[in-house]
Formats: structure tokens, sequence, C-alpha cells
């Protein structure tokens, strides 16, 4: 098994590859942003959709209760869960400012 040296040229090849911190700390934050803005527009489609089966149901005359009993409590389950996630990263937020460093 030969060992070979690495020289000055491979070793900037592996240092111009390499991400920087900023730039993939960035991409983090988009992503954790991308993330939070997709669970956000699912409740709020949840909150649509129990919204448009109490409209149909009105205009049956409470023919679809069954249905739009579970639309709602889809809408409110939805609705809770976004909540407590807001809760839990105004709570992670606190505690990181709170860190010495």
């Amino acid at each position: 098994m030969t060992i070979r040296s690495v020289g000055p040229q491979q070793a900037a090849l592996v240092q111009a590859n390499r991400p920087t911190q900023a730039s993939s700390s960035r991409e983090a934050a988009q992503d954790f942003q991308e993330v939070l803005k997709a669970g956000v527009q699912r409740a709020n489609q949840q909150v649509q959709a129990g919204d448009q089966a109490v409209e149909e149901m009105v205009q049956t005359q409470g023919a679809n209760l069954h249905e739009t009993m579970i639309a709602l409590e889809k809408a409110d389950i939805a609705t809770r869960l976004t909540a407590k996630v807001g809760q839990k990263l105004v709570q992670a937020y606190k505690e990181i400012s709170q860190m010495q460093v």
C-alpha cells in the first residue's frame, strides 16, 4: 500500500468544495422556513375544508353531519398542532437567547 502526500493543489481543491458555515446555515434556515410555511398552509387548508363542509351542510340542511364533524375535528387538530409548534419555537428561541456564548 502506497501512501501519497497531499500537495497544496489538492488541499485547495478540498477547501474550495467544502461549503462554508454561513451558506450552510442560511440553507438550513431556508429549509426550516419552508417546512414551517408548508405546515401552516396545510393547517389553513384543513380549516378551509372545515368551513366548506359547514357551508355544504347548511345548504343541504344537515345531510352530511358526520362528514362535517370529521372535517371540523381535522381543522381543530391542525390548528392546535400549529399553535403548539409556535409555542415550542418561542420557547426554544428564549432558551437559545439566554445561552452564554
